[in-house]
């Protein structure tokens, strides 16, 4: 049961990142295209809103990459050093 937990932790932690990147690609292509009175967008413009939106998607989607660093980091240290953590919210939020 332990190892579907962090099965399905590993899952919405990379779920968040790929939802938050393709969710603001999507309203803010909206967004150019009524601002460039509704025409298809021309490559460049395209290009720019996949960068804005990769940069938002890596500013949300780092914090829970950063948990599952470590979490992994964790199972390989000895029994004395390691920081037992109980799921990926409080590897985040737990720091020494």
């Amino acid at each position: 049961m332990h190892d579907i937990i962090k099965f399905l932790e590993f899952y919405i932690l990379k779920a968040t990142y790929t939802t938050a990147r393709l969710g603001s690609f999507k309203v803010l292509t909206n967004k150019v295209v009524a601002a460039n009175d509704g025409k298809p967008l021309p490559l460049y413009k395209k290009a720019l809103c996949g960068v804005i939106t990769g940069a938002i998607g890596a500013t949300i989607g780092s914090p829970p990459d950063s948990s599952l660093i470590r979490m992994q980091a964790n199972a390989t240290l000895p029994a004395a050093r390691c920081q037992n953590y109980k799921n990926a919210f409080h590897a985040l939020y737990c720091c020494k």
